[in-house]
């Protein structure tokens, strides 16, 4: 057979049909460029003006930016907006509580999806 299907109806079966169904998906799937996604959260932090520094400290240890700051009206607080991977925000919270003693107050949700650096093909990583 070696490749081609059997001209007979009768003969054409799954034992045909799906490892050639396989390597089609499996090859398009490649020339696709494949690149893995990951969940971005989007965290509102409030906190005095003086935790702002603290904040910024913690947030250069994991993959996350802060996107808008600005004071609150009327309040001594400072609101930031902080795009963060979800992978890195597990223990966001409690290292923004600890390193501000508990005056920062951290509120996040799904925000998008976003491309992971780099190739998931690449076997030299």
């Amino acid at each position: 057979m070696g490749g081609a299907f059997d001209e007979q109806p009768i003969y054409r079966g799954g034992g045909q049909i799906i490892p050639t169904s396989r390597r089609v998906a499996y090859s398009s799937f490649l020339m696709a460029n494949p690149r893995i996604m990951e969940p971005v959260l989007l965290a509102e932090v409030q906190c005095p003006q003086d935790c702002v520094d603290v904040i910024y400290n913690i947030l250069l240890k994991r993959r996350a930016h802060v996107i808008f700051e600005e004071p609150k009206a009327g309040t001594p607080f400072h609101i930031l907006k902080i795009e963060i991977p979800a992978l890195e925000s597990f223990g966001f919270e409690t290292d923004i509580r600890t390193a501000t003693v508990g005056q920062a107050f951290v509120l996040s949700m799904f925000d998008h999806w976003q491309i992971v650096p780099g190739d998931p093909l690449d076997n030299s990583i």
